[in-house]
This record gives C-alpha cells, structure tokens and sequence, in this order.
C-alpha cells in the first residue's frame, strides 16, 4: 500500500481518538468502525482494536444519554468480542472523564462479572454469582470503570466492594426462597447478606434487610390457637379490646404475654385469615340484604312518583 494511503489512515485514526477526547462518543464509534475496511489492507493486527472500540463508544454513548448499556444490549455486544481480542492496551475513553490507556482484558473483565451479577439478580442463578464474585476479587479494590451506571451496582465502588454486593445479593435470595416455609434455615443467609452489605458500605440495603433478619428471629403465641409461630410474615396484630383484666389472667397463668400488643392480640395467619375470611362473608351477606331493600325502595319511590304524576295530570284537566 502507499504512503500516501497509509498517512490518510494515520490522520482518520488521529482524528477518531480525538473526537473521543471531547467525549462525542457516538461519532467515535462510528469513525472507528469506518477504519475497520481500510485496517484489514493496511494495518491487519489493528483490526481487533478498532472493533473494541467502536462498541466501547456505543457503551459510551449509551451512559452519556443516561441509558443502562445493560438494558441497551452495548454491554452485550462489547462482552461478544472477548473472543476475537487480543489482549492489548489500547487508548481509550472512559466514563467520568478518564482517557489514558487501558488494558482491554480489564474492560472485558468488569464487563463480564456485571452482566453475571445482573444475570444472577435477575434469574437467581447461584453459579452467574460465583462467576462475577470471581471476576470482581481478581479487579480487587481497583475502581470500577462503569459500576455508576448499570442497574446491578449504581455507585462507584472497588471491585472488592461489588464481590461483597454480588456475594449479598447472592444470600438474600436464598434466604427468602426459605423465608416463607423455613425461617429458621433463612436466618444465617441473611446474617451473611448484612454482613456482607456492611463490610460494602451499602448502609441503607444493610438496614433493610436487618429488619427482615430480625423479624424471621421473632417468635410468637397465636391469641387464638395457641401455636408458637417464628417470623413475623406469619402472623399479624389484629385490633382488639385488650383489657387490663386479660393481662392480669395472662400472668396469673403464666402465659406468654407476647400475644398481646397494645390493644391488639397476636393472630397466626391461618386464624387471621379464617377470621376475616368470615368477616367479609358475612358482611357480603348484610350488603346483599340492604341492596335488596335499596332496590325495593327505589321501585316503591318511583310508583309513588308516577301516581303523584297521574293525580297532578288529572287535575289539569
């Protein structure tokens, strides 16, 4: 090839990371693309790159819209080039205002442990967890390049910080798979998951799910059947007139006090629910009776309407 064409595809190159510099990524993805005919003539070993490129820029361009490139599919399509890549470093812009040059083996990295953390959160796949717990201990506490802007993490952090999250998220699902039917076997997932949520930073998710841990701890007497019932999604509090009469027989006897609360007593769900079930029964019974009378009315109203009618046309004429 000629000189000539070669300076031409120099300046094009020049120009495609500039117009990254000045963070136009969707314009940089597509003058990278454009090389990518002209490289494979000239410059055969740059092929691989310019490919990583013009999909880093889509990335780019998506999360400089405020689009999830999860949600997009970018993220997908950078992650179906690791493959044919080549592990090399490669100057490149990145979100937050980062340019220098970086590793693409890194990129794919973070890449592949977010979409497996996203895989993970969305299907509850325990081996896409283990997979990015994997990936994101390898990055360590070195910052992630895109965890502010996809759903799965949303700030950010090390990947230290995101196996922590990854190895929560991974807890808590097991631990509400049990929740409903084994409280007990879903109290030491949760203790890991806010453990883990702590040593991440994540207060607010941390306190989230201390409040479930400690509610799948309590364990209460039903007011009604007496059964000793743990977690507190299995029963509720339903008002009542508790007097202090009714505490009084509670000690005397030494019954667990925990089924009253305040003014409420303590009802299992299977109780609570025969109660109201009963309740809307008969109350469906009562509104069935008074519609009926209604219709009666209205119907005796309006013969009564139409015989005032009649009497006052007769005595027009």
């Amino acid at each position: 090839m000629s000189k000539k064409k070669r300076d031409k595809f120099s300046k094009k190159l020049d120009d495609a990371e500039n117009t990254a510099r000045i963070r136009l990524f969707g314009k940089a993805s597509k003058k990278y693309a454009g090389l990518i005919k002209s490289a494979h003539a000239l410059e055969p070993t740059m092929v691989d790159g310019l490919q990583f490129l013009s999909v880093l820029y889509l990335v780019n361009e998506d999360i400089s819209k405020k689009n999830d490139p999860i949600v997009s599919g970018s993220f997908y399509k950078l992650c179906q080039l690791q493959p044919s890549t080549k592990e090399q470093s490669l100057p490149m812009a990145l979100p937050g205002g980062i340019f220098g040059s970086f590793e693409t083996n890194r990129v794919f990295a973070e890449v592949t442990a977010t979409l497996k953390m996203d895989e993970g959160m969305s299907t509850g796949n325990q081996d896409a967890f283990n997979e990015a717990i994997e990936i994101f201990l390898q990055i360590g506490n070195a910052p992630l390049y895109f965890s502010r802007y996809v759903r799965p993490l949303q700030s950010r952090i090390t990947g230290s910080r995101a196996a922590l999250e990854c190895e929560a998220r991974s807890q808590i699902l097991k631990g509400a798979a049990l929740a409903d039917i084994y409280p007990n076997a879903a109290i030491p997932h949760y203790m890991i998951a806010t453990r883990a949520l702590r040593a991440a930073r994540k207060y607010n998710v941390e306190s989230k799910y201390r409040k479930i841990l400690i509610g799948l701890r309590m364990v209460r007497r039903c007011w009604i059947c007496g059964r000793l019932v743990q977690g507190a999604n299995h029963f509720k509090n339903m008002d009542a007139s508790v007097t202090g009469y009714f505490e009084y027989i509670l000690k005397e006897n030494k019954e667990d006090l925990r089924v009253i609360d305040g003014s409420a007593i303590v009802a299992c769900m299977p109780c609570s629910a025969a109660i109201t079930t009963e309740a809307e029964r008969i109350a469906q019974i009562y509104h069935d009776r008074l519609s009926r009378e209604i219709a009666i009315l209205k119907s005796e109203i309006q013969n009564l309407r139409s015989k005032i009618n009649q009497m006052a046309g007769v005595r027009g004429l």
